[in-house]
């Protein structure tokens, strides 16, 4: 196995993150938790309709079954229904927007629309502009947005930190590494393709603190790290925080236990 997250690219970029982060508090490390989230809407096929201009809103996903049935997921999908014979055109701008494995739905119609799950206001917001390009009489505001706040992410430039072996490299000891905290999935394949990170379980020792981390190797800086990542996050609409901490600082008991 090669040394954890080595990797050659372009200098980042100055934006995000602070000359003096704030330090760490480890007791606001939570554990993972297991379990599965639910999706909204039904229905499906094609839907034909008059040559009306292309409408768009964001919609709040509500649980389609079970105990919960009926409220909001946490997620959120952005609606689409495209003029008379743009339909190919608008399917491919959205999806070229898309994160992750994110995409866009057959036609369902109690939603009156496509659907494709959103991660940040920024994301729908230009969902909603590429559509706007393709048909001008698109309306200007997008329906849904208001009130939707930021995702949040906080870049921690983590010193003697153990980490155990992954898929992609061996265990090391008292390295210095990255660490994010806070809403990172849909990004996932630009972390791991893109920007050399790898989704450790049971960051030093700790079950349950399963965290994407990147070692800062020889011949690195974790400020220039820690300004990249940021950059990264702070383009697609995330809202960035940094901080910095010790791990051998790090009681055992100091992390939340999962939550209920």
């Amino acid at each position: 196995m090669s040394s954890l997250f080595s990797r050659s690219g372009k200098k980042a970029a100055s934006r995000g993150g602070s000359s003096k982060p704030a330090k760490f508090d480890f007791k606001t490390l939570k554990r993972d938790k297991t379990g599965g989230s639910g999706g909204g809407g039904g229905g499906g096929g094609n839907y034909a309709r008059e040559s009306a201009p292309t409408k768009a809103y964001v919609h709040k996903a509500k649980f389609q079954s079970g105990d919960r049935e009926g409220e909001d997921t946490g997620n959120r999908l952005f609606v689409f229904n495209p003029r008379k014979g743009l339909n190919d055109k608008a399917i491919a701008a959205v999806k070229a927007l898309a994160h992750g494995k994110d995409d866009v739905s057959g036609f369902k119609k109690d939603l009156k629309g496509f659907t494709i799950k959103v991660h940040a206001p920024k994301q729908a917001t230009a969902m909603h502009e590429a559509l706007r390009k393709l048909d001008k009489d698109t309306s200007v505001s997008l329906d849904g947005i208001r009130g939707w706040e930021e995702p949040e992410v906080t870049v921690i430039t983590l010193a003697n930190v153990d980490l155990p072996a992954t898929e992609k490299a061996e265990s090391q000891t008292g390295v210095t590494a990255i660490m994010l905290d806070g809403f990172t999935y849909p990004l996932y394949k630009i972390l791991r393709n893109e920007l050399g990170y790898d989704f450790v379980r049971g960051v030093h020792n700790r079950e349950g603190i399963n965290r994407w981390m990147r070692v800062v190797v020889d011949g690195e800086a974790a400020a220039d790290l820690e300004k990249e990542i940021s950059a990264a996050f702070i383009e697609r609409g995330w809202n960035v925080k940094t901080a910095a901490a010790d791990a051998a600082e790090w009681d055992e008991d100091e992390s939340d236990d999962e939550e209920e």
